[in-house]
């Protein structure tokens, strides 16, 4: 019984691990293609929110040929991934990201920004599959927990930050001083 539950689970794992997004039919969506312009240079602007965010986490490259972020989503602490914001907006940090499509002022999203990214008609991942779907679609062998991305949104009592959860859209406290906790980063701009 034992081997059956084990392989069972292994087979369930291998599944979730492959997942690609999935939407309803029943329902319109609520951040579809016409609310964004993309750029080749990987940028998608919100022209709802008048936001403009990097189309891959951190870590990974946009391949305008494929249309797709390559790579490996790179997952970090809440401290390195304000460090690595700062490093990126910061001219004499020599980071590759720095005026990264013409732009300077790369930061953390709060939550609320977040949030609004969300593609309430779908899940794995709950955002905008030509936006941002390729990097953070599951693949086998990704980091779980590549799926949260920081916010720069601490939690009312002081010892949490807010994460969004790119698989459903939900929003869970952390606590950023967990070592074993480490999330992605999707950085925004005003510009």
């Amino acid at each position: 019984m034992k081997k059956l539950i084990t392989a069972l689970s292994l087979v369930l794992a291998s599944q979730v691990a492959m997942a690609a997004q999935e939407c309803s039919t029943d329902f319109g969506k609520t951040a579809p293609n016409s609310r964004y312009t993309y750029s080749d240079a990987g940028t998608v602007t919100d022209l709802k929110t008048g936001l403009t965010w990097m189309r891959c986490p951190v870590g990974m490259t946009w391949n305008a040929a494929n249309e797709e972020c390559t790579g490996t989503r790179a997952t970090m602490s809440w401290q390195l991934a304000l460090f690595t914001a700062k490093q990126i907006r910061n001219k004499d940090g020599n980071h590759l990201l720095h005026n990264f499509a013409d732009k300077k002022n790369w930061r953390l999203a709060n939550i609320k920004e977040l949030v609004s990214l969300t593609e309430r008609a779908c899940h794995s991942p709950a955002m905008n599959s030509t936006g941002f779907a390729s990097g953070y679609s599951l693949k086998d062998g990704d980091d779980v927990l590549g799926r949260y991305v920081w916010s720069n949104t601490p939690n009312g009592d002081g010892k949490h930050v807010a994460t969004f959860d790119t698989t459903n859209g939900e929003v869970f406290n952390r606590d950023p001083l967990d070592s074993s906790f480490k999330s992605t980063l999707l950085l925004v701009t005003d510009e």
